[in-house]
C-alpha cells in the first residue's frame, strides 16, 4: 500500500447501514480514513473543501439525493474525486451523474475488489492533478489576474 493511501480521507455517503458498515470496514482495512453519513443533508454538513480526498456517493438518499449532493459539492470543490455507487443503472442516470461532476459511476451490486481498485486509481490520478496546482493570482509587471473571483 502506498503511503498516500494512509493519509487519504474518504466521505462515504450511503443510507443502507449494512452496506455502509461493510464498505467502511474494508476501506479502513486498506488504510483509508472514513467518515460515514447516511443522508444528503449530513453529507453537505460534513463536506468542507479540502477535507476529503474522495467522496463515495449513493444516489437514492434521504433529504437530498446524490445528484443534488454531487452538484453542490462541485460548486464548492471542483477537484475532489466523486465516485457514485448506486443501484440506479439506467443510462440516463449514469449520464446525469457524470454531467453533474462525478468522476466515476459504479452500479450495485458490485465486486469489492473493483470498487477498491477504482478508489485507489481515482486517488492516484487526483494526486497527479493536485501536484500541478495553478496559482489563484497571476502577476506580470504591475498587473495581476485573480482567478478566484
Amino acid at each position: 500500500m502506498e503511503a498516500a493511501d494512509q493519509k487519504s480521507k474518504i466521505l462515504l455517503v450511503e443510507d443502507e447501514e449494512s452496506l455502509a458498515k461493510g464498505l467502511e470496514f474494508n476501506l479502513r482495512a486498506e488504510g483509508f480514513r472514513v467518515d460515514w453519513v447516511s443522508d444528503g443533508r449530513k453529507a453537505m454538513e460534513a463536506f468542507t473543501p479540502g477535507a476529503y480526498s474522495l467522496i463515495i456517493l449513493d444516489i437514492m438518499l434521504p433529504y437530498l439525493d446524490g445528484f443534488e449532493v454531487a452538484e453542490q459539492i462541485r460548486k464548492k470543490d471542483a477537484r475532489v474525486p466523486i465516485l457514485i455507487l448506486t443501484a440506479r443503472s439506467d443510462t440516463h442516470d449514469r449520464i446525469r451523474g457524470l454531467e453533474l461532476g462525478a468522476d466515476d459511476y459504479l452500479v450495485k451490486p458490485f465486486h469489492l475488489q473493483e470498487l477498491l481498485l477504482r478508489v485507489k486509481g481515482m486517488l492516484k490520478r487526483s494526486q497527479w492533478y493536485g501536484s500541478q496546482a495553478v496559482p489563484a493570482v497571476y502577476r506580470f509587471g504591475d498587473n495581476q489576474v485573480n482567478f478566484e473571483n
